[in-house]
């Protein structure tokens, strides 16, 4: 029995826009993939709250692009449970959406609990953010083991990574990471496969035919992707230089204030009638938008990037990049094969960074994108020779699409991961368990550390009495006063209810009294207990 576990929360709730981050997409993506295309026999997800499980269950349940088959391999959990499957089940892997929340406090429970030894693996996203130093302090220490592994989704990702692991290490000769850092792609859904003509993906996104268009696609922030002023400055040119009508449009999301400030720039330049922007477009309709384009154009000058779909998508639907050669691009684009890479250059020396930890991560995002330097003119000569090539134009888009099938449809990418997996699972095999184990380097240890805080902590020696509210929810004449979903995950109403009628018919009694009358799970005994004198259905009484 081959069985994947995860702890980290594949499908996140928040806002409308959950559809077009990144990180959400390229998660949801990845466990959908997982389910369809892997070999494993059951799929384990630890949910954060009963919300949270119910969430993830109609998310999965409703999607038809995954197959019934694939759905009822997968089994929800909560939290409360996660102690007792580790020690019961003989996991093949966890395998988490994100490294820096998760990783540690899975390492430490594998550790602590595990039947058997297994990989614990997390996917790396943006590597920029003000914590990322933190986390990789609290990675060293996490006591991961050989058969544990960082998967970064680029080279140059990996290598952000290794130096953030090396510079921890030096300021902490005790603590060193044991586990690995493995180069793993992301990859791209395959129904973007099937070639579109160029005539139907106009007539569906009700583009001009005559017209040919240069296609931008992803977030419209110069704080988190890319300044747009650079490329709007080549279209520009580019515009006053080729012998036909073409058109940029601009796709992605984006927050009113930028929206002003990209309107603004458009304006400035003269280009409103040039320039079309497409904001929260219908993701129904994104193959028909990238296979109407000639080119696509991704001028990244932020160091967020670890990969870049995007870029494949763009591929897998037989489309030219004319990508910044940064970070993931790196990787997705080949020089003169699939599209072009254009040089950037950065700044050698920036004395705001001394202090990056006092300034305002957005600011010090843009400041440092600002100091990103791509040769414009070199992007506007790369998009003019594949606008009025066609034969080139051709040549690379049936490179990019043949390579994108070859190494990036989440099929092909899947098994990938599944033979990484299973390499780290022999090595944990062969390794046994840790014989050393270290508390969790994340844990804030609440109870230790506020422990001052209260009148008194709770006792055993504590004496219970049912109040009046509590006879009446007994006989039914009052409703149990309804928990807060966050909560329900620790309450255990039906224990709560054999304690009060224990009172009842006793009186009074120790907490002890009572932990002997009900033995099992003690910690939810705890919670239901204080839950019900904060809610007047008990008190504490003196002897």
């Amino acid at each position: 029995m081959k069985i994947f576990g995860t702890t980290f929360p594949f499908v996140e709730s928040g806002t409308a826009d959950d559809e077009r981050l990144g990180r959400l997409v390229a998660n949801y993506e990845f466990l959908k993939s997982l389910l369809n295309f892997s070999s494993f026999d059951q799929f384990h997800l630890f949910c954060l709250s009963p919300n949270h499980a119910q969430s993830t269950i109609n998310k999965l349940k409703s999607d038809a692009s995954i197959s019934d088959s694939a759905k009822q391999k997968v089994a929800i959990f909560l939290y409360d449970s996660i102690k007792e499957q580790l020690r019961t089940t003989n996991y093949h892997c966890f395998h988490l959406g994100g490294w820096s929340y998760h990783f540690n406090g899975t390492v430490y429970l594998r550790n602590t609990y595990a039947k058997e030894a297994f990989p614990v693996t997390g996917i790396i996203h943006s590597l920029n953010a003000v914590a990322t130093s933190s986390y990789v302090q609290g990675l060293i220490r996490s006591n991961a083991q050989e058969y544990d592994s960082i998967f970064c989704t680029s080279a140059d990702g990996k290598e952000v990574m290794r130096k953030k692991i090396a510079s921890a290490q030096d300021l902490d000769k005790n603590a060193q990471y044991k586990g690995k850092l493995s180069q793993l792609p992301l990859g791209y859904d395959f129904s973007l496969d099937n070639k579109m003509s160029k005539t139907i993906a106009k007539i569906t996104m009700n583009f001009e035919q005559s017209t040919k268009y240069v296609l931008y696609l992803g977030r419209l922030s110069p704080s988190t992707k890319a300044d747009l002023y650079p490329l709007l400055l080549a279209f520009k040119s580019l515009k006053e230089r080729v012998g036909f009508k073409i058109k940029l449009v601009l796709a992605g999301g984006v927050n009113p204030n930028e929206l002003r400030v990209h309107k603004e720039m458009i304006l400035e330049l003269g280009l409103e009638m040039d320039v079309q922007l497409m904001i929260n477009f219908d993701l129904a309709k994104k193959k028909a938008l990238i296979s109407s384009a000639e080119v696509c154009v991704a001028p990244s000058d932020n160091i967020q990037e670890t990969f870049g779909i995007s870029i494949i998508e763009a591929a897998a639907c037989g489309i030219p990049v004319v990508a910044a050669d940064i970070d993931g691009y790196k990787d997705l684009v080949m020089q003169n094969e699939t599209g072009f890479k254009i040089k950037t250059t950065w700044i050698d020396q920036f004395e705001p960074c001394e202090i990056d930890d006092l300034y305002d991560f957005s600011v010090m995002q843009v400041m440092l994108a600002q100091a990103m330097a791509i040769d414009c003119e070199e992007m506007e000569e790369k998009m003019y020779l594949l606008l009025t090539d066609e034969d080139l134009r051709n040549k690379m888009g049936e490179n990019a699409a043949k390579r994108a099938v070859e190494n990036y449809r989440w099929d092909v990418v899947i098994k990938q991961y599944e033979k990484e997996w299973d390499l780290l699972k022999e090595i944990a095999v062969k390794s046994g368990k840790p014989k050393e184990f270290m508390p969790n380097p994340y844990s804030n240890r609440y109870i230790e550390t506020f422990s001052h805080y209260p009148t008194r902590t709770f006792s055993e020696n504590l004496v219970l009495q049912l109040t009046p509210d509590g006879e009446s929810v007994l006989k039914r004449s009052k409703r149990m006063p309804q928990a807060y979903g966050e909560c329900s995950i620790i309450l255990d109403v039906d224990y709560l209810h054999n304690v009060m009628q224990f009172l009842s018919q006793r009186g009074r009694a120790s907490v002890k009294s009572v932990f002997m009358k009900y033995p099992d799970n003690r910690t939810k005994g705890r919670f239901s207990i204080l839950w019900a004198v904060k809610y007047r259905l008990l008190r504490f009484v003196e002897e």
